[in-house]
């Protein structure tokens, strides 16, 4: 399941099922070649007693150096060091000492040089105290080719919220219509997402429910 505009989710709790269907503006294809490539993130969060680690992997017998580009909510780029690689070795990096330890979400993208499978990489967002975790693998943006997405998620409890978290990885703005069905209820949403912008939708608001309370989560 590709499309230009990732979608990735936060379930802490699980209150019911709910069906997703997400129509979206495609990104043009690149052609997998000899780089630069990007290895693309929806999502990362840092704050709030959230962190995101980064876990990079050099599948080559020579370094790599990758340029970690990181984008806040409304799209603008956060200055970032980028990473030096060993042959065939694994980093862990922490993406809030990256960035100065700036607070906020967005969306993260890596750049390499080299054959588009060189460098593999995932991003853990966790918050300790609460028991949230998850991991998301980083795709290629050659893969993003698609204009349709088909999920599965839940809606949280009363105390939590099940979050989508919406990114548009084009120079472009673009729109994304939302659909969603969870027993037998039915909703839709239409966004309108600019440049490199992360938006945050509390599914459970989808369907006229309350949802988890903002605070902490727009510090950016």
């Amino acid at each position: 399941m590709t499309s230009g505009t990732p979608i990735g989710w936060l379930s802490p709790n699980f209150r019911g099922a709910a069906a997703l269907l997400f129509d979206t503006t495609p990104v043009q294809a690149q052609r997998p070649g000899a780089g630069p490539h990007d290895l693309l993130a929806p999502f990362w969060r840092v704050g709030a007693g959230f962190t995101t680690k980064l876990i990079l992997n050099n599948t080559r017998p020579r370094p790599l150096t990758v340029e970690v580009q990181v984008f806040d909510a409304r799209g603008r780029r956060i200055p970032a060091r980028r990473v030096a690689l060993a042959p065939l070795a694994s980093e862990e990096v922490d993406l809030g000492a990256l960035i100065g330890n700036r607070r906020g979400y967005g969306q993260l993208a890596l750049r390499h040089d080299g054959g588009p499978l060189d460098v593999a990489a995932q991003a853990v967002i966790a918050h300790r105290r609460r028991g949230v975790a998850f991991n998301q693998g980083l795709a290629l943006k050659s893969q993003f080719q698609g204009a349709r997405l088909v999920g599965v998620t839940d809606l949280g409890e009363p105390a939590a919220a099940s979050l989508l978290a919406v990114a548009n990885v084009s120079g472009a703005p673009r729109k994304v219509k939302i659909r969603a069905v969870a027993g037998g209820r039915k909703a839709a949403l239409e966004l309108r997402i600019g440049p490199r912008q992360t938006r945050l939708v509390p599914l459970a608001e989808l369907f006229g429910e309350p949802g988890l309370p903002r605070q902490g989560l727009t510090d950016t």
